[in-house]
């Protein structure tokens, strides 16, 4: 996944006069902040920033440097701290409203993140940084249709990067419009073709378009650059199953665990390839192990009805029919009567006997 921008102002940025007064007002120490950055010795320019920021508090540049480099230091709350204050400063500031909704990201508050970028593109409607951000979060939240505007924008402002036209193709995709989404891939795949998420995405894309063939080329081409890459080889499983050729599919099923030994997806594909294929014995040591990786998510507090909806259906397979009732009643007790979910812990109630 691409990196959501941000604009690190570091002081190569600021004006030389700027630099000669802060030099001059704080006694060397932005010099000397800056000579310990070059030098990759973060924690002592930060320290150096500081000092000047409690000296002079009004400092908008400084602050909004040292804010930047808390947040790519993953310390969102003190870069949130100092991004306020430049905005208290200075409220046009566009660019520090898209990192204060970076800070926010990073802290998990996607809602207040969403309220900053937007912000900030009214601040500024051509800064592509806030546009592309503000379809990030908007993909985390699960407003698709939301992402997919503003990744438009974004693209609007910004036709020539191939990122952007990606992360599209990932809003477009998430929304269901999958003939648009392979159009976006194909762009971006054909202007970076080292973009080996977009690759991989696009061969999904395939997949949902009943192309096994072209998929299968897609995942290919990532397995070459990444050859343990668990969704590469499980897209190459998919694409292999599609294609009629079960025994090669098992294979990639098999090796999309051995990279990614808590993959559920490739053990429940396999397990049930292996028992179309006549291989009970084989089929059920993968149902085991799907089985008691949803057993470990459940421990630890996971409670979705639709992950339980697929644990009683392992369950099923096994034979562990008590365990699969329990679980199947719990998705009962949650859903509403009417909901598909309740209707489907319904029909696998019914297949227990």
């Amino acid at each position: 996944m691409k990196k959501l921008f941000w604009v690190l102002i570091i002081v190569f940025a600021l004006p030389t006069s700027l630099l000669a007064e802060q030099a001059f007002d704080s006694g060397g120490s932005v010099q000397s902040a800056l000579g310990l950055i070059k030098k990759g010795q973060i924690k002592e320019a930060v320290s150096d920033l500081e000092k000047i920021i409690r000296q002079h508090p009004d400092n908008i540049e400084v602050r909004n440097m040292l804010a930047n480099i808390y947040l790519s230091q993953n310390e969102p709350t003190k870069a949130e701290k100092h991004y306020l204050e430049v905005i208290h400063m200075n409220p046009k500031n566009a660019e520090a409203y898209n990192n204060l909704g970076l800070a926010y990201l990073q802290k998990g508050k996607v809602n207040e993140a969403m309220t900053s970028f937007r912000t900030a593109t009214q601040k500024n409607p051509k800064l592509v940084e806030a546009h592309y951000n503000l379809g990030e979060a908007a993909l985390i939240a699960g407003y698709f249709q939301v992402a997919v505007d503003y990744f438009k924008k974004a693209l609007q402002l910004n036709s020539k990067d191939s990122s952007i036209e990606a992360k599209l193709g990932t809003a477009l995709a998430k929304l269901g419009s999958i003939r648009e989404a392979i159009s976006h891939f194909e762009k971006a795949t054909k202007t970076n073709p080292d973009d080996f998420q977009s690759i991989n995405d696009l061969g999904f894309a395939y997949l949902s378009e009943n192309k096994p063939d072209k998929a299968f080329k897609q995942f290919q081409k990532v397995i070459e650059a990444y050859p343990k890459s668990t969704m590469a080889h499980y897209g190459l499983g998919l694409s292999s199953k599609a294609l009629k050729k079960p025994d090669e599919a098992i294979v990639e099923f098999k090796k999309a665990n051995e990279s990614s030994s808590k993959f559920i997806d490739s053990y429940l594909e396999s397990g049930t390839l292996l028992m179309t294929l006549g291989k009970p014995d084989e089929a059920k040591l993968d149902f085991e192990k799907a089985a008691q990786i949803y057993r470990d998510l459940f421990k630890k507090g996971a409670s979705g009805s639709v992950g339980r909806l697929r644990f009683s259906e392992v369950l099923i397979q096994l034979g562990k029919n008590k365990e699969a009732k329990e679980n199947l009643q719990k998705v009962l007790k949650v859903e509403k009567p009417r909901s598909a979910l309740y209707a489907q812990a319904q029909s696998l109630m019914g297949k227990i006997k």
